[in-house]
């Protein structure tokens, strides 16, 4: 029946918006999974009232917020083709030409302007150098060997940069909110 109806009336629409239906999860992880989807949705009335504010006043957590509202700004902007260029199959994909659009590049700009922000030498999401060893983990004492794992650790997303996203837990253990966590803060 289906394949019946999509000849008919041609295939449904999708939803990028929605994102996909996640089936079999328990209580704990569809909380948890609502709270991404929460936080990972436009709220136009918060990212003017942070853009009024001014990126260079804001603190660096506020800071960080408009910045993923403003990729999701931009994954929204001229009607989601940013988002349809990311998701859509290959033959639906809108295409460079479209990415070039007066309010794609408007909010590219935007997006930029924060990402070059929480980039900077000040800030906690800023790259930094890190270590790592195989085992145990560095030896204990002040004389630390090289390393052969060693770099700029930076996650590569233009939403996170320099932070690591966490579900912070309530005292029941039960999912509360979503946050992020600056490489400045891992010790």
């Amino acid at each position: 029946m289906p394949g019946l109806l999509e000849r008919l009336f041609g295939p449904p629409k999708r939803d990028y918006q929605a994102g996909p239906k996640l089936a079999g999860l328990d209580a704990v992880s569809e909380r948890a999974v609502e709270l991404q989807r929460r936080y990972w949705s436009a709220d136009p009335a918060e990212l003017a009232a942070l853009e009024g504010r001014g990126l260079g006043e804001l603190d660096w957590a506020d800071a960080l917020r408009l910045h993923h509202l403003r990729c999701l700004a931009l994954l929204d902007a001229d009607g989601g083709t940013v988002r349809r260029e990311l998701l859509a199959p290959e033959d639906e994909r809108p295409g460079a030409a479209a990415l070039q659009a007066p309010a794609i590049a408007a909010a590219r700009e935007l997006a930029e302007a924060s990402a070059r922000h929480l980039l900077g030498r000040r800030s906690p999401f800023r790259p930094r150098h890190g270590f790592a060893w195989l085992g145990d983990g560095p030896p204990a004492g002040e004389a630390v060997p090289y390393s052969d794992f060693q770099g700029r650790t930076l996650n590569a997303s233009l939403s996170h940069l320099g932070c690591l996203e966490v579900l912070t837990l309530d005292d029941e253990l039960q999912p509360a909110a979503v946050a992020f966590v600056s490489f400045d803060a891992i010790v």
